[in-house]
């Protein structure tokens, strides 16, 4: 027998951030056409089709947002269920080889596809059928693993453009919903006033949930609650059915729960018109699920709301998508109140990125400079007041210096479907142009200043200067750091700081914030991400570095809180009955 520590994968070696999917030319030795896979979901009833996909994603998701096992846990789970005792052996092969068997965009291609080919009929609370359905995402695997698209060998960030799209369009989808981080993001954003006093805020006319409530009519709370009330019952139970009697159960005013799932609900006809008008000839995206984060629960024929999404659920009730329902109400009565909120909710994350930094600098006593108290600084008494970045904060003989923008990664990037030049273009916006100029002028500043108290001075400072971007924002990756370094060179700017800058996103510097509280040493976290790992992404680094990628103690405490709210709204049902 072979020695097992010789033993290397049957599965070919593919390009590091890009998952790696089973697919059926390498398990079932040929591959799984559309054709052929239309007469495979002939076979399985819609409900049943449905409800096996969305059991599946309900199990990763809360899984990765409440486990810190290995996905392959999941594979292994559902492997187990099917019943062809030789595709079931190829897949386990398969997972021990770290290839992933059912990754989510795969399965929400498979639910397109069963949507537009499977007949109507029940659900039924069994497994049947996973057997076609895997074959099924075997064969959407291979379509979707077809290589870089023919762009007459354009490239962008050191790689063919249509790679370099896939990556970023990969990491940005791929990104992990934590719970009880957007919980909590969820109070501090919408139940406190706005972060700045400013004459927008003045101008919108009201606070955010009482702006929710003029354009929606009904309590916010009452609005999530219904939302992590089905999370809740995904996480506890594996539920992704449920009648309509459920709702009547929960003690929420029957105008909110009516609200909620006008807001997030369709009928399975409705679905298929909006699958279709979004998957135009000759191929859709194969990251475009625009259809399904609008209304992540689906009316079966036999009456019942199926969830495909718990993330999609709280993603359209907790995060910054419940801003357009505002915005839209505000758009069609003023316009100046819709721009004047636009500007509120822009404000929101550098004041959370700010006071993510004073929590992580305080008990080392170091001050965190904010715009205006650099500027004081810095350049009293100019004429001309030059450009600076939103924080700065000095340790030792280094400066990290934080540029901030909220602004989200227009569809041709989200959809790998952007050209080099507009990649270009959302890499200026985000970092290279006016980010990097105010970065690079903050420096400037701050070594005149250098000069200017020689007495001061020992040597020279070095700087870690990052621009924090929200979740929906571009990622840093391979392409983005390479790309960013040539674009940033070619302006003339320093090698140093073309090395040194790069993007980090909030729920990061959370994580940084977790790590100063178990006692790791930020900046020294920091330099060493950008000497050693310059092209991976922060929370990459970190786990590579053995610190634990959770939240702060502050912030988990108040998940419960935030939890209590929801269920106090609900009474005595609600969570606690369900």
């Amino acid at each position: 027998m072979p020695d097992p520590d010789t033993w290397t994968s049957p599965f070919p070696m593919r390009i590091p951030g890009i998952r790696t999917y089973a697919l059926a030319s390498e398990l079932l030795g040929k591959r799984v056409p559309e054709n052929i896979r239309t007469e495979f979901w002939k076979q399985l009833s819609l409900g049943q089709a449905l409800s096996l996909i969305a059991q599946i994603i309900t199990d990763i998701e809360v899984h990765s947002g409440t486990s810190d096992a290995p996905a392959s846990d999941v594979d292994m789970r559902w492997a187990k269920q099917v019943e062809n005792r030789n595709l079931r052996t190829h897949l386990e092969i398969a997972s021990t080889f770290g290839v992933t068997l059912f990754a989510p965009q795969m399965l929400l291609l498979a639910a397109k596809e069963a949507m537009l080919h499977s007949p109507e009929g029940p659900p039924t609370d069994d497994a049947g059928g996973v057997d076609l359905l895997v074959i099924c995402l075997l064969g959407i695997a291979d379509d979707n693993d077809e290589g870089p698209k023919d762009t007459g060998g354009a490239t962008w960030g050191g790689m063919d453009v249509s790679l370099a799209s896939e990556l970023i369009a990969n990491l940005h989808f791929n990104r992990t919903l934590w719970v009880g981080r957007q919980l909590v993001w969820f109070e501090r954003t919408w139940f406190r006033s706005w972060p700045k006093r400013t004459k927008a805020a003045t101008t919108v006319g009201g606070e955010p949930h009482e702006l929710f409530k003029e354009a929606t009519g009904i309590e916010l709370v009452d609005f999530a609650a219904a939302a992590f009330n089905l999370y809740a019952q995904a996480a506890g139970h594996g539920y992704v059915r449920y009648p309509d009697e459920f709702f009547a159960t929960l003690g929420l005013p029957a105008e909110a729960v009516k609200h909620f799932l006008d807001a997030t609900s369709c009928s399975v006809s409705e679905m298929r018109r909006l699958i279709r008008d979004d998957s135009p000839a000759p191929k859709s995206s194969r990251f475009g699920f625009d259809a399904f984060r609008r209304f992540p629960l689906v009316r079966l024929e036999s009456g019942e709301l199926l969830m495909l999404s718990p993330n999609f659920v709280m993603q359209r009730a907790l995060s910054e998508t419940t801003f357009w329902d505002v915005r839209q109400y505000l758009r069609k009565v003023d316009a100046k109140r819709e721009v004047a909120f636009h500007q509120c909710t822009k404000d929101i994350l550098e004041y959370e990125a700010g006071a993510a930094l004073r929590r992580i600098f305080f008990k080392k006593k170091l001050q965190v400079l904010d715009e205006g108290q650099l500027q004081k600084r810095l350049a009293a008494g100019r004429k001309r007041m030059p450009r600076m970045c939103d924080f700065a904060i000095r340790s030792g003989r280094t400066w990290l210096l934080v540029e901030v923008t909220d602004r989200a990664m227009p569809r041709p990037v989200v959809f790998a479907s952007a050209s080099a030049t507009a990649l270009d273009d959302e890499l200026d916006k985000v970092l290279t142009a006016r980010k990097a100029e105010q970065l690079i002028s903050t420096i400037r500043l701050l070594e005149e200043e250098t000069r200017l108290r020689r007495s001061q001075s020992d040597g020279r400072f070095t700087y870690i200067p990052l621009v924090l971007t929200g979740e929906t924002g571009l990622p840093w990756t391979l392409p983005v750091q390479h790309r960013t370094r040539e674009r940033l060179a070619s302006l003339g700017h320093p090698e140093e700081f073309c090395s040194a800058v790069a993007l980090i996103t909030l729920k990061e510097l959370i994580m940084l914030e977790n790590a100063a509280a178990l006692g790791h040493d930020t900046i020294e976290i920091l330099r060493s991400w950008r000497l050693d790992n310059p092209s991976l992404p922060l929370d990459q680094h970190i786990h590579l570095q053995a610190i634990p990628l959770n939240s702060p103690v502050w912030e988990r405490n108040r998940v419960s809180a935030v939890v209590r709210r929801f269920a106090n709204r609900m009474g005595p049902s609600g969570l606690q009955k369900n």
